[in-house]
């Protein structure tokens, strides 16, 4: 089993010799790496906590801007189509 751990932590890490908290820093680096390419480098370089949720908001909802009940707005009109109004 150790043999397996070591083997499976170097082929992470990318690195024969292990230091603590070289996990931790293959960890972010790979976050960093996927933040770039999910939101693009300029955004991925003035990223805070929350962009990935707004992009995929608006990404389901189609609007460019969230306001509270868009993605329930979008869920009924997708399963029960678009609401008549004035009873037509």
């Amino acid at each position: 089993i150790d043999k397996r751990s070591r083997a499976k932590v170097y082929e992470f890490i990318g690195n024969e010799e292990y230091e603590f908290g070289d996990i931790s820093r293959e960890v972010e680096n790979r976050r960093r790496e996927w933040v770039k390419d999910f939101l693009g480098e300029e955004a991925a370089a003035n990223y805070q906590f929350g962009d990935i949720t707004k992009k995929a908001l608006t990404g389901f909802t189609g609007k460019d801007e969230y306001e509270f009940g868009d993605v329930t707005k979008k869920l009924m009109g997708d399963l029960f189509g678009k609401r008549k109004r004035g009873g037509k």
